[in-house]
């Protein structure tokens, strides 16, 4: 009861402690973005634009022997966030499988532009420049804003990849699917837990995630991409670009 009412931080650091083989950052721990499903024996870091709704959809489906998968909101209360771990548990949790998903930067910061900033919908993305303006124009107004790193880090939408994992480094994952392969490689995944269904069910499966949410910003980077807003990407998100393996030359990508 008494761990229960610690504070985020001291649970956080409590939990690297007993795990001094992971370098683990103790902010992204404290948010609440990773959670960890004890029966399948997985840890999942959440990384915003990264499919990450369906993918803790699905894992909190098998986690718990649901027939049917809850709506996001339901399954992401349904989880147990890393920090959230009874104490006895802690040390364990360098045992569990570690699970995150990794993006073509690119692709993402096109998507979180899509999905947050262009519609104008929101007040909350409001501050960012492009804020109703879904053209091309809009879209580079957008990167060279973000390029202020104060405004970028107002919103974790915006952050890099790799500052949003709670491990320092992508070696320390066991699992790391790629957003480009999410189908085969998330499938093969569930696989390996013993899910033998499939976990893609078609377009009612699909409605558990808002589809709002979904920007096909891979099939749409002709339309906004061109060399100045690659390059501003580059600097936004280098990091990405080198951690991942991801090449920044976009006629690669065509």
């Amino acid at each position: 009861m008494i761990v229960n009412k610690m504070n985020k931080y001291i649970r956080a650091s409590v939990l690297r402690s007993l795990n001094p083989s992971i370098p683990i950052k103790i902010r992204m721990l404290a948010n609440r973005t990773s959670f960890v499903y004890p029966n399948l024996g997985v840890h999942f870091d959440r990384i915003a634009k990264n499919a990450n709704n369906f993918t803790y959809i699905k894992l909190n489906q098998f986690e718990n022997g649901y027939e049917q998968a809850l709506h996001r909101n339901l399954a992401r209360k349904d989880s147990i966030a890393a920090i959230d771990m009874p104490l006895t548990e802690l040390p364990k949790f360098k045992l569990l499988r570690h699970l995150v998903v990794v993006r073509n930067p690119f692709d993402r910061a096109l998507s979180v532009f899509l999905d947050k900033v262009a519609p104008g919908t929101s007040q909350n993305y409001s501050i960012f420049p492009g804020y109703g303006d879904k053209t091309r124009t809009g879209f580079k107004r957008f990167l060279s804003g973000i390029e202020n790193e104060k405004l970028r880090k107002s919103n974790h939408h915006m952050w890099s990849q790799k500052e949003s994992m709670v491990f320092n480094s992508i070696s320390y994952y066991t699992d790391v699917v790629r957003f480009e392969n999410f189908e085969t490689e998330l499938g093969d995944f569930f696989r390996s837990l013993g899910v033998q269904s499939d976990i893609f069910q078609g377009d009612e499966e699909r409605g558990i995630v808002d589809p709002k949410k979904v920007t096909d910003a891979a099939k749409k980077r002709m339309d906004y991409l061109d060399e100045e807003a690659a390059a501003l990407i580059e600097a936004v998100y280098q990091e990405d670009f080198r951690a991942f393996g991801y090449s920044a030359d976009l006629i690669a990508h065509w």
